[in-house]
């Protein structure tokens, strides 16, 4: 019964029918002659399944988690991502989105996002599209391990993510990251752990280090840059000027084109999530339920 719940979501997808009612509705239109198999599920079974279908013990949750409901479900994946994780040695860091218009204290708006509302997701992915990690954001009440707090939440998650690669194998893993979660201590940290890592960086967070001053930059002509270097030399962060002023972290020049080396490893190996995102969307069903959750389970 179960998989033929499924079955119909799945289906129900493929007709672009976005009303539970209209699933079984169907079946009296020319959709429900073309798809004859949903007459094998009854709109009252349909409905009763998709009430009751629960990851966790209602009677047994964590008041401290807010994705306590699904949480059994985001511990099998992720061990299941992992236990069939493709090598890769570039990974990437990034938010994804799960749309979702409803009322939830997690419900998040990222402007020029193409999904601007619903859940947000820490996702993190090989250069392929490959999910091997993902984490749902619950706002301000986010759990940061007590060894990471030190670094605020966004290199909490990259941290995080490192330590699962460090259980996968000790491999010569690079992971890219954008403005939100680069910092120097995380830089500094992954070189402890032998992990390379690239990302963009914001002005703010880089103010200590003496690079030239993005205003005079502005007047320079478009490829011109700028760099600095710890003094182990582990750690370089370049201000390039492309179309506005960029600072990546890692440098390379070469005689045929002086540009940073970071800006091409960057913009090839950080778009693993959006890979991800596009694969997801070619298969997301697009049925909307009243509770919260159901959404989640058919992400």
């Amino acid at each position: 019964m179960k998989i033929l719940y499924i079955w119909l979501l799945l289906e129900a997808d493929s007709m672009l029918l976005e009303r539970i009612k209209l699933v079984t509705s169907a079946k009296k239109s020319l959709l429900g002659r073309k798809f004859r198999h949903i007459n094998a599920l009854s709109r009252d079974w349909f409905e009763i399944i998709m009430s009751n279908l629960h990851c966790c013990d209602s009677e047994n949750l964590d008041v401290s988690d807010r994705f306590t409901k699904v949480r059994p479900l985001f511990t099998m994946l992720n061990d299941r991502f992992q236990a069939y994780a493709p090598h890769s040695e570039k990974h990437s860091v990034d938010e994804a989105m799960v749309p979702y218009f409803g009322r939830h204290g997690c419900e998040q708006f990222i402007r020029g996002k193409p999904i601007k509302y619903g859940y947000k997701l820490w996702v993190d992915a090989t250069s392929s599209g490959y999910v091997i990690w993902m984490e749902p954001y619950q706002g301000a009440i986010s759990v940061i391990p007590e060894q990471y707090r030190s670094l605020d939440l966004g290199p909490s998650v990259v941290l995080q993510y490192a330590d699962i690669l460090s259980c996968l194998g000790e491999f010569p893993h690079h992971i890219f990251f954008d403005n939100f979660f680069t910092t120097v201590p995380l830089l500094d940290e992954l070189k402890k752990r032998r992990l390379k890592g690239t990302g963009t960086i914001r002005d703010n967070v880089n103010s200590k280090c003496p690079l030239e001053n993005t205003a005079c930059m502005n007047k320079k002509q478009c490829g011109s840059f700028d760099s600095k270097v710890t003094k182990d030399k582990s750690i370089i962060i370049a201000k390039w000027h492309d179309n506005s002023i960029v600072m990546y972290p890692d440098f390379k020049n070469t005689e045929e084109n002086p540009q940073p080396h970071c800006m091409y490893a960057y913009n090839t190996g950080m778009g693993g999530v959006d890979h991800s995102d596009q694969n997801i969307s070619l298969s997301r069903i697009n049925l909307r339920g009243i509770n919260c959750t159901f959404l989640l389970l058919h992400i």
